[in-house]
This record gives C-alpha cells, structure tokens and sequence, in this order.
C-alpha cells in the first residue's frame, strides 16, 4: 500500500490520522504449517513509497523465516517440557530403587563432584542429605572404614585411567557399628577428559552375615566329620590287617555302628542349630531387598 490516505480502509485509521502518521504499508502472512494465519510480517514508513516484485518475494521470504524460527521454538519447548516431565519421572522411579542410584564425575586432578544421588540415601545414610553429598562430594569418603579407605580410592584412580567399570565392596561405620556395601558403575569419558559414572550403593551387611553363615556351617562339619572318619579309616586298616575271626568282626561292626550313631547324632545337632541361622539370615537379606514386606 503506497500511501494509506489514498486507501478507504485505512484513512480514518489512528494510526494513519495520527502518530505514527503511516504513510506506507507492506505486509506478508505468518502462516502455521496447518495453514492458520497468525498474523503479518509488515514494513510501515511515514512517507510513501513503491515497492518492487523483488521486495515483495524478500518479504514474503523473510515471513517464512519467521515462521520457521517461532515453530522450531515451539518444538523445542514442547522437547524441554517432555525432558522435564521424563526426569521427574525418572527421578521417581530412582527414588524407589532399594540403595542408592548416582552419576558422579571425576576430572585429572582427582576432584570429584556429584550430579545426581536418588533419596536412598537418606534411609542409607541419615547423616548425609543429597543436597549436602552433591555440594561436598568428598563429605562421603569420611563414612569409609580406614582400613578399605586407600582401596577404594585406588580403585577409583585406576577406574579412571583404564575407563573402566567401577566394583568394589568396602566398610562403612555407622553408629560405631561396621555396615558393608557394594559399588557399582559404568563410566564414560567426556571430550573434556572428565569421566561420568553411573552406577548403585548397595547396603550387603546381611548378604554378608548369610555368607559368613554358610562359611561357619561348611567348617563345623568339616570339623565334626572329620574325626569319626579318621576313627573309620583306622579300623578299616585294622580290618585288613587282621586275621578276623568271628568275635573280632563283631567287635567292628560294633566299633563301625559306634562310630555311624555319632556321625548321625553331630549331623543332625548341626542340621537343627544352621538351619534356625541359615532361616535368620536369609530372611534378613529378602528384608533389605524388599523393605516394605516387612518381616517375613
């Protein structure tokens, strides 16, 4: 439009009769890709002018752009809304996991700083909140029992050099009592030369009192059996040795019988006390992995 004043539509208009006093107007549509006009990219000049094919196509150009500019940050909001939405959701979901899930990161000076760490660790470790871990990264390594402390951090050092997967088990001394637990992690290298880990803290106190359990079971028969075996082993070269006549098989059939009703007696004393320990400490284990069962 060369001049507005010349236009019936837009003569009386405000904006023509007064401030700004528009005496040029060229616009093209802002249309959606449906096809919806949102409205107009326009030139406005208080003085009239002509505006040539060449224009008119730049103009029309430059509305397309515009478009294309307000709906790919349309997309990236509606992506930023759904990341969001997921991280909730997968923080969630974290939350939930027995222990504690975390991605830490360590750069070549050895400092490490903490992005994430689920909620478990508060029923983990009352002491330390995520907010306090992810500002003092290094608050943790104090919960350590000395004598795992060098290994874990060593263990950490070479996970870093080699890029490999993090797995350890260490000592953590909670209310002057000793808890055991089990990290694990994968890591990636970032282009800075930083390394990521994502992995799990997993309390095994329990899994390692059933360990311990089995291990004292497997000595005590040991132990218990061994002794009437060798009191076999020599009657039965006794046995070979002998001229036996029929008083003599009768005195180790005896010996043997003997011998038998003491391994059965040990055998089931040790069946009676383990299993009650065996019971205990698997139901101590199934207990952690599944908190909200309560007491089996």
């Amino acid at each position: 439009m060369e001049d507005p004043l010349n236009d019936e539509r837009f003569r009386e208009s405000p904006l023509v009769k007064r401030q700004p006093h528009i005496r040029f107007y060229a616009g093209a549509p802002l249309r959606t890709a449906k096809g919806t006009t949102l409205g107009t990219l326009c030139i406005l000049d208080c003085k009239p002018r002509v505006i040539s094919e060449s224009q008119k196509n730049a103009l029309s150009l430059l509305a397309k752009r515009a478009m294309t500019f307000f709906e790919n940050k349309k997309r990236l909001r509606e992506k930023e809304l759904t990341i969001r939405s997921n991280i909730v959701h997968l923080k969630k979901l974290a939350d939930q996991v027995p222990g504690i899930i975390y991605q830490l990161e360590m750069d070549q000076s050895g400092d490490i700083s903490v992005h994430f760490v689920s909620k478990g660790i508060r029923e983990m470790f009352p002491q330390v909140t995520e907010e306090l871990l992810m500002k003092h990264p290094k608050r943790f390594f104090s919960l350590i029992h000395p004598e795992d402390l060098a290994t874990t951090r060593d263990t950490m050092h070479q996970a870093f050099e080699k890029l490999m997967e993090i797995e350890i088990e260490f000592r953590i001394v909670k209310d002057k009592k000793i808890a055991w637990h089990w990290a694990k992690a994968k890591p990636e290298r970032k282009k800075s030369g930083t390394v990521v880990w994502y992995g799990t803290l997993q309390d095994i106190t329990h899994r390692k009192e059933y360990e311990q359990t089995l291990e004292e079971i497997l000595s005590d028969i040991s132990h218990v059996i061994r002794r009437p075996v060798t009191t076999m082993l020599a009657v039965a070269a006794l046995i070979e040795e002998d001229h036996l006549d029929e008083d003599r098989i009768r005195e180790y059939a005896r010996n043997f019988k003997t011998i038998s009703q003491e391994m059965d007696r040990y055998t089931r004393n040790l069946n009676d006390i383990y299993l009650l320990k065996i019971q205990d400490a698997r139901t101590k284990v199934e207990n952690k992995a599944h908190p909200e069962k309560g007491p089996l």
